[in-house]
């Protein structure tokens, strides 16, 4: 039943109450005024349409409860199924996948960052360089410049970091993503 079609109903529903009312309390001074016409049947009567206008609109009110309870139970119904058409296995798959290309890409600044950071070393040890070469020798990072050609080294933990907090921020933006408070589980 449509809602408007319900409102409808429940406003004559309601419409027929106060009519009956009325009806009731019309009796009832009819009896105080002596109207000699009036007679017990007749307040049963009115008190009787009070009473099926009553069970009228409790009726609609129930109807109307019982129509919102199965709306609501077809939504949780919809909202299940669409959990489960959900693939967790094409999210497991793209995980590994980013876990190999993770994987790959911090074994090779690793490797890139030991070589760089043993030639830079072993340079350090030469004495002095000679024109067009220069090496850097600071706590956090180790380089070398061959003419315009510059070497650094590589900080994949940074540049994880980094590529997660940009791209969780892009897609996530009201998620926090701060990687201080990652613990493995």
């Amino acid at each position: 039943m449509s809602e408007a079609t319900m409102e409808t109903r429940e406003q004559a529903a309601t419409r027929d109450l106060e009519r009956a009312q009325r009806g009731v309390e019309e009796v009832l001074e009819r009896i105080k005024d002596a109207d000699e016409r009036v007679g017990p049947e007749d307040l049963e009567a009115a008190e009787s349409r009070v009473r099926f206008a009553k069970a009228r609109l409790e009726g609609l009110e129930r109807k109307k409860q019982e129509e919102a309870e199965q709306a609501r139970r077809d939504r949780i119904e919809a909202l299940k199924e669409r959990a489960l058409a959900l693939d967790p296995a094409h999210m497991r798959k793209l995980e590994e996948k980013a876990r190999k290309a993770l994987d790959a890409y911090v074994a090779a600044g690793a490797a890139y960052r030991k070589e760089l950071t043993a030639i830079v070393w072993e340079l350090s040890t030469l004495g002095p360089m000679p024109d067009g070469l220069e090496i850097d020798l600071t706590p956090d990072n180790y380089g070398m410049t061959v003419g315009s050609e510059r070497r650094s080294t590589e900080r994949p933990n940074y540049v994880c970091a980094r590529m997660a907090h940009e791209v969780l921020q892009a897609h996530l933006p009201d998620e926090r993503s701060d990687f201080s408070v990652l613990r493995v589980r």
